[in-house]
């Protein structure tokens, strides 16, 4: 919760309170204010993080007003702020014996016990409040209830505490804001769909409930109806970006570039150059074959950030695609490089220095995939056929024995062995060995073509795959 807060417009004065507060302080003079007033002074100072000056502002507030409850859990509020959290208890329990009905009282007093991680207590305070509070509490009283159930890392509690307080306050922006990633975690895509369709029917014209209702029917997997309510949201407010960023990725996984590309259009003519929009126009032209137009786009996001890995490796696929090696060798590098903890990128590295036989660099990008992850198969395959191919045989079966140890997947490996032994001669029990994981695992014998291509010559073998 926000604990500190003033309406400048609504209190124009508060440079003349501040002014007149400090000079007092400067000449030590006395200063008498009202309430009022010094509640304006304490949050001006608690927001600009100026908690030792709101401390002595609530102090000298007390000698004046010491049974202001409203000063007191000023007084609470900044000392649970220092994480002085017994204290702050104390005021509060001041505060409740001079005005029990107030609600930040128990709301802050919650928050500590949160932060104490005294979480069933923190519940147990809130639900007892529920009965006797008025409606126009109860939102924020779900919203504090969420957020100790958060902080317990319980998220069906947060995700039904959240639906309460909408089912009280349809337009908290807050609490939908907040459940569409407790939807996320917890997967109630259908539930979460029922509800954000009924917040619609009370507002049919909030562009965050119809924005929730979008991503609802993403989880379920039901694309069009996303694309559709995307569509509201930008129907509502046309500069809500985000809806346009996912009605992209939404087109993008229809496989609808041109209709990626129409949004994309849409998005330029009301945000500022983005890096993220170049990049997924180049991918849009790209998958409708213009390479070359794509990697301009490409091109365009690495200016806005010279230092974009993504942009980088995508160039890279657009020259492996034309089968220009040479070039994609060196974007791919080049992604490797400024990411040297993503496997994929240091694996695409390895694959096309191996096709340049540049075996030096393949096995270096080989090696650096198997310091970030021990656990997949890939990179094990790749550096067994690099030694495989210089005919180091005895590494490439060492390689492969290390990665059956390790792999998440042995099946892949399995197979590659069958060609690693067939090439060291072991023929009859690579044979044997085939015949056993055919019965296996059928198709992944594509993983031994893959090691040795020129196994498919033995007749022997082609009868087994084809048994």
């Amino acid at each position: 919760m926000n604990r500190f807060e003033y309406n400048e417009d609504e209190y124009s004065n508060i440079s003349e309170i501040v002014e007149k507060y400090e000079d007092s302080i400067r000449n030590n003079i006395s200063l008498f204010l009202d309430s009022d007033s010094f509640e304006i002074l304490i949050d001006f100072y608690a927001i600009r993080g100026e908690l030792q000056n709101a401390m002595n502002a609530v102090d000298k507030a007390l000698v004046q007003y010491p049974f202001s409850s409203s000063l007191l859990i000023k007084k609470a509020e900044i000392l649970f702020e220092n994480k002085v959290c017994n204290e702050a208890l104390e005021y509060l329990d001041k505060a409740e014996s001079i005005d029990h009905s107030e609600p930040d009282i128990f709301l802050i007093r919650a928050e500590i016990f949160t932060f104490l991680s005294r979480y069933q207590e923190a519940i147990t305070l809130l639900e007892n409040r529920i009965p006797i509070s008025f409606d126009t509490d109860l939102a924020d009283i779900y919203l504090q209830i969420a957020n100790v159930y958060e902080d317990w890392e319980k998220y069906d509690q947060v995700f039904d505490s959240l639906q309460k307080c909408l089912q009280i306050d349809c337009g908290n922006e807050e609490a939908l804001t907040r459940i569409n990633y407790c939807m996320e975690i917890t997967e109630e895509y259908e539930k979460s769909r029922i509800l954000f369709e009924s917040l619609i029917d009370e507002q049919p014209y909030s562009e965050l409930a119809w924005y929730s209702l979008a991503c609802a029917f993403r989880g379920l997997n039901k694309i069009d109806e996303a694309i559709d309510a995307l569509g509201y949201v930008i129907a509502i407010e046309e500069d809500f970006s985000f809806a346009y960023k996912d009605l992209v990725e939404l087109y993008l996984k229809k496989e609808a570039y041109k209709k990626a590309l129409e949004v994309i259009k849409d998005y330029e003519l009301r945000f500022e150059d983005d890096e993220y929009m170049f990049l997924t126009k180049g991918l849009c032209n790209e998958n409708l074959g213009e390479y070359k137009l794509a990697r301009y786009y490409y091109k365009k996001a690495l200016y806005l950030d010279p230092n974009y890995s993504t942009a980088y490796f995508y160039i890279a696929n657009s020259y492996k695609a034309e089968d220009c090696w040479d070039l994609a060798y060196t974007y791919y590098a080049k992604a490797a490089d400024l990411e040297k903890q993503d496997y994929d990128y240091q694996f695409m590295a390895a694959e096309t220095a191996q096709v340049l036989n540049n075996d030096d660099k393949a096995v270096e990008y080989a090696e650096r995939c198997l310091s970030i992850s021990s656990s997949r198969f890939d990179a094990y395959l790749l550096l067994a056929q690099l030694f495989l191919q210089i005919k180091d045989y005895h590494t490439a079966l060492e390689i492969i024995d290390k990665g059956l140890a390790k792999c998440d997947s042995d099946i892949e490996l399995k197979f590659a062995r069958v060609a690693v032994i067939y090439v060291m001669g072991q023929k009859q029990e690579a044979y044997i060995q085939l015949m056993m994981l055919m019965t296996e695992a059928p198709g992944k014998e594509v993983f031994m073509l893959y090691m040795y291509p020129e196994i498919e010559d033995d007749p022997k073998i082609i009868s087994i795959i084809n048994d």
